[in-house]
């Protein structure tokens, strides 16, 4: 116990330095998460990474930069999600592990299931109907292809238009395609 205290203290600066690069690191993780919480905010959405904004900037004005750093790095975990077969998948996102083939009726209308392999793409609202996939999440909610097509749908029932915003969606549909 005592020899790992004198290795501390004899490697202090050393350790100080470090410390300070991976702070610094951390705060440039943060960028993403202020950008995607300042965007939510323009639209009148209290996100989840506007909350952890307040958290690091709270943290970083009282001079608790570890924790700063603790809370960039936890938000930045989770974005793993593992997708059995007969579950939707819950994100747009790629394929980070596994294979299967994935119904995509509700995007494309097509109930041809589409098989999914590492690194192609899957999208929100889609069943797996076999094999196991680990997914990358890249959008989550109303960010996702189903979320805008919820979105698109909703515009033309209440627009006067309702033929214009319906070929605004089927474009969408196509350029998905």
């Amino acid at each position: 116990m005592i020899t790992i205290q004198n290795w501390f203290s004899k490697h202090k600066k050393h350790l100080t330095i470090s410390m300070t690069v991976l702070v610094a690191i951390a705060a440039l993780g943060s960028i993403p998460i202020l950008l995607r919480a300042a965007s939510a905010l323009r639209y009148k959405i209290v996100s989840i990474e506007f909350l952890v904004s307040i958290a690091v900037i709270s943290a970083l004005f009282i001079g608790e930069y570890s924790e700063a750093g603790i809370v960039i790095w936890l938000f930045s975990l989770g974005d793993l999600l593992l997708v059995k077969t007969g579950s939707q998948v819950p994100v747009d996102g790629s394929v980070y592990q596994g294979d299967g083939h994935v119904n995509e009726a509700s995007i494309t209308g097509e109930s041809k299931p589409s098989h999914k392999e590492i690194g192609t793409p899957v999208y929100a609202g889609t069943s797996l109907e076999s094999g196991t996939l680990i997914v990358q999440a890249e959008k989550v909610g109303e960010d996702t292809t189903f979320g805008r097509l919820i979105e698109l749908v909703e515009e033309a029932q209440d627009s006067k238009d309702n033929e214009l915003c319906f070929m605004r969606a089927a474009d969408f549909i196509i350029q998905l395609l």
